[in-house]
């Protein structure tokens, strides 16, 4: 191997160092008796990307449709469970902004079917 193989990779090497650099994962997570939630925060410098599930755990059939809100992250929302109980949050990207640390403590409310959960949700 010459010194111009071993160079560019040390270039690439320490290129991908520096991307990884300022980037880290947070994801939250909780389980009630009914529902399990999963909340994951992307943040690279000041940009943050959230993705997220709930899930139908309980043991009745699955319901159709679920209300959520979540403190903390302020995120409500409602919409149909697939036909495996779960519900994406989607992605949703902002620059720059805020968001809970690893560190915080978010409470979740699930409704469905007359029926109401409250679920802690808290970082990994």
């Amino acid at each position: 191997m010459n010194f111009g193989k071993v160079g560019f990779l040390v270039i690439l090497l320490g290129i991908s160092l520096l991307s990884a650099c300022g980037q880290k994962t947070v994801i939250f997570s909780g389980e009630g008796e009914n529902w399990r939630v999963q909340i994951e925060y992307e943040h690279r410098g000041e940009d943050s990307k959230k993705t997220g599930y709930i899930k139908y755990i309980g043991t009745e059939p699955i319901p159709k449709e679920i209300e959520y809100s979540f403190t903390v992250v302020f995120s409500s929302g409602k919409g149909a469970l697939g036909s495996d109980g779960v519900m994406s949050l989607g992605i949703s990207e902002c620059s720059p902004c805020t968001s809970p640390s690893e560190d915080s403590e978010i409470v979740g409310l699930i409704k469905w079917n007359n029926q109401s959960e409250t679920i802690t949700i808290t970082g990994e």
